[in-house]
């Protein structure tokens, strides 16, 4: 269930500030079926059950924009979310994952600014931003089954800038870049014990240190694209795409853990040409 709340103030004729508040009410129904007493007490849960994964969450999001005219406009956001945790299958767990993981939070930080030029034919979009996440949902395997689990804390710093120029009723051009560092914050080991001291890069449950970049996530990516439309006819219109995007480099597991290896940076180009009837 989800319910939302939203308030809006007019601080100045060029400014505003506007707040939402977002409950949300989630749960995810265990299997006992699937796995075993003897499974669940070895991993705590007493009498041999688990209880379902329930959250209840408000999300808010706080929001200042200022447009000090039509081509300009700065704002700011302060926003809180959540991923609903969960029940893992139960052979992943009888071959000794989690029974659970919780559920991850995320708060977002972000300036940016959205810019109008050329008499409107151009727009420039930037921002900065930082999050910061806890309680990681991650996703390990044991034995080729998958599970999830939580992974700590993290921290993502980015910039964020695009570009798109109609330089004719026909032609438009575009430009991206994204730039992200994104980093545990601790170290990370699956199904530890409370004490936290013995997660070091020799223990057996060791994923992942701190530093380490985040799955799948690449430092530096950008884009560009090309896109010319013309009349045929009445009925048809000619769309020749050009694109063409960089991915920096990734990793398909946190760098200190002895398994992973570098997903190395690629680029793509494309090159599409449609026919638009209507």
């Amino acid at each position: 269930d989800v319910y939302k709340r939203q308030a809006q103030n007019i601080i100045t004729p060029a400014a505003s500030l506007a707040a939402t508040s977002r409950l949300q009410a989630q749960g995810v129904e265990p299997t006992p079926a699937l796995v075993s007493a003897e499974v669940l007490s070895s991993q705590g849960f007493v009498g041999g059950t688990v209880e379902a994964t329930k959250d209840n969450d408000v999300n808010p999001k706080l929001a200042l924009e200022y447009r000090p005219n039509d081509d300009w406009l700065a704002y700011w956001t302060i926003a809180k979310g959540y991923r609903v945790g969960g029940v893992n299958s139960g052979l992943a767990v009888s071959l000794g994952a989690p029974i659970t993981f919780a559920s991850d939070e995320l708060i977002n930080y972000e300036f940016g600014f959205k810019h109008t030029l050329l008499d409107g034919s151009a727009t420039v979009n930037g921002a900065l931003y930082f999050l910061d996440w806890s309680d990681i949902i991650s996703v390990g395997g044991v034995n080729g089954f998958r599970y999830r689990t939580n992974a700590g804390k993290a921290a993502v710093s980015g910039l964020e800038l695009d570009a798109v120029w109609m330089a004719s009723a026909n032609l438009s051009f575009s430009l991206g870049l994204n730039y992200a560092k994104a980093e545990l914050e601790e170290d990370f080991c699956v199904n530890l014990a409370s004490d936290a001291s013995e997660c070091t890069v020799d223990a057996a449950t060791f994923k992942g240190g701190e530093g380490d970049q985040l799955i799948g996530s690449p430092e530096l990516s950008y884009n560009a694209s090309v896109q010319y439309i013309t009349a045929i006819n009445n009925a048809v219109d000619f769309r020749a795409l050009l694109t063409f995007q960089h991915v920096g480099e990734s990793f398909n597991a946190y760098q200190s853990n002895p398994r992973a290896s570098a997903l190395g940076d690629y680029d793509l180009l494309g090159l599409r040409a449609s026919l638009l009837y209507g």
